[in-house]
């Protein structure tokens, strides 16, 4: 068996951690890393707006900790089965008190609405996934497509637009996503808007569209840019400063806009001679090609703490 790594994080049904364990999971099965895997479990449940249910339930981590900050890495150390050579943190709002006796390496996933400062002291690494938010000494590590469950799907195309994911919260920040779907309604496109769905149902549903629609709330550039891409689904979506630093071209791999006309402008220009065919086949190659996928993101962590288990 390989190196020893760690993962440690908030485990909903549906979380970006998920992701990195589907990406160490793959690597454990290669024989090329011993996985352990920590951290508070709520089984179907997403406490977001209230509460969601998904239906798909994945497995407990290998140590289950309490929902709160005060849990110290030293302590659980003391339970792991082994010396990790590598403890890989994932927070999402969910950190750990102190620091493991270990190589420590911490993935901001949410800077946009996070503080992370208390994460950088103690990091030997601080991946930071948003560059508008990034401190002095963060290391930019963007969202990502997995490669198991955002790959293209041969599907009768039923829909024009879609936006498909777990997050259904309402509100300030989300009026501009629900009017533009109610504006592409009201020009007479066929547009599907639904949440609670995730993984392969998720798949299954966007794939069903001609072009997916996104509008970041701040100036993250989401995962959900990415996963699009992957499906091989064109993408809608608003500009955000890292899509060009990603090397993502407008009119490209993606149809970019700054305010709710130039969406609809946009939109208008996608189903023109059928736009949206080629754009998705361009940012399927853009991701694919260049390594936008969480195994890439994960093999990058490895071979930035000095770990090289793919030689």
């Amino acid at each position: 068996m390989g190196a020893k790594v760690v993962l440690s994080g908030l485990f909903y049904p549906m979380a970006i951690v998920r992701y990195f364990q589907n990406a160490l999971i793959h690597l454990q099965n290669e024989g090329l890393i011993e996985l352990f895997v920590v951290g508070p479990y709520t089984g179907r449940q997403i406490p977001w707006a209230g509460g969601m249910l998904i239906d798909c339930p994945l497995p407990a981590p290998d140590l289950t900790l309490p929902m709160t900050s005060q849990v110290s890495a030293q302590v659980v150390q003391q339970r792991i089965p082994f010396k990790p050579d590598l403890w890989i943190h994932v927070d999402a709002a969910y950190s750990l008190h102190h620091r493991p006796d270990c190589q420590y390496v911490v993935v901001g996933t949410d800077p946009h609405c996070v503080d992370y400062d208390h994460a950088r002291k103690v990091a030997d690494r601080f991946y930071n996934m948003q560059t508008p938010y990034m401190k002095t000494g963060d290391h930019w590590l963007p969202y990502a497509y997995d490669v198991r469950y955002h790959s293209p799907l041969a599907n009768a195309l039923n829909y024009d637009f879609g936006i498909v994911g777990a997050d259904s919260r309402q509100g300030p920040l989300y009026d501009n996503r629900n009017r533009l779907v109610q504006r592409l309604q009201k020009a007479g496109y066929h547009v599907l808007q639904i949440f609670g769905k995730v993984y392969d149902d998720y798949r299954n549903l966007l794939t069903q569209c001609k072009v997916g629609l996104n509008w970041s709330t701040r100036l993250d550039t989401t995962a959900r840019v990415f996963e699009t891409m992957g499906m091989q689904v064109a993408l809608l979506t608003n500009r955000t400063p890292d899509l060009a630093k990603l090397g993502f071209r407008d009119k490209v791999e993606y149809a970019g806009f700054d305010d709710m006309n130039e969406a609809e402008g946009m939109a208008e220009w996608l189903m023109t001679d059928e736009n949206w065919i080629e754009m998705g086949a361009l940012g399927r190659q853009a991701v694919a090609s260049v390594g936008h996928s969480w195994d890439n993101r994960v093999e990058h962590i490895f071979l930035e703490a000095g770990i090289n288990v793919y030689a």
